[in-house]
């Protein structure tokens, strides 16, 4: 239980409830509504709490265990939803929290073959993430606008220019995650 105690601590579903989205992530009355809410009060924190809480012949541990499941699940893909314009999180937080969102989408788009809209989409998120240093993820974008550009449109030039910052990202990939590595030496 520890683990879905700890993504509804993440969510805020004051904003989530007040909206009206809450409603569809989670059936009003259902057993999950009734396991979440348990949850948020604290009145359960292990599955043995889970199945005295359901007593009524639907407490054994397989029936729990896919209630747990179904509720993490459901949580998880909550985060889609949340907004971080919050003033709790920084520039650059709320930046990387847009740009994997962003990313989510444009790979749902590609891989349904909306190609002109993805690639758009991740020619447009590629700036952001250049201006905010998040290599790796620039490196996937890079990634797939080489093989768009090479395979699909057969386009030299784009192409090209894509495989120079690819291989400028490379390396700069590499040399931040050796300074990762000897920052975990520090500590261990």
């Amino acid at each position: 239980m520890r683990d879905i105690i700890e993504i509804i601590n993440l969510l805020d579903t004051t904003k989530l409830k007040n909206s009206g989205v809450f409603q569809y992530i989670i059936e009003q009355g259902s057993k999950m509504e009734r396991l979440y809410e348990a949850l948020v009060d604290g009145r359960i924190k292990t599955d043995d709490d889970a199945k005295s809480f359901f007593s009524d012949g639907k407490g054994d541990g397989a029936y729990i265990a896919n209630l747990k499941s179904d509720l993490k699940d459901r949580l998880v893909n909550t985060f889609f939803l949340l907004d971080f314009k919050d003033n709790n999180y920084s520039g650059r937080q709320k930046a990387y929290y847009d740009c994997q969102k962003r990313w989510a989408v444009i790979m749902v788009l590609l891989t349904r073959n909306a190609k002109i809209s993805g690639i758009d989409l991740a020619e447009r998120l590629l700036r952001h993430t250049i201006r905010f240093e998040f290599t790796e993820l620039t490196l996937d974008i890079l990634r797939v606008l080489r093989l768009q550009y090479s395979v699909i449109e057969g386009d030299i030039k784009k192409y090209e220019q894509i495989c120079e910052q690819y291989d400028w990202y490379e390396k700069v990939w590499l040399m931040e995650s050796k300074a990762e590595r000897y920052y975990a030496n520090l500590g261990g």
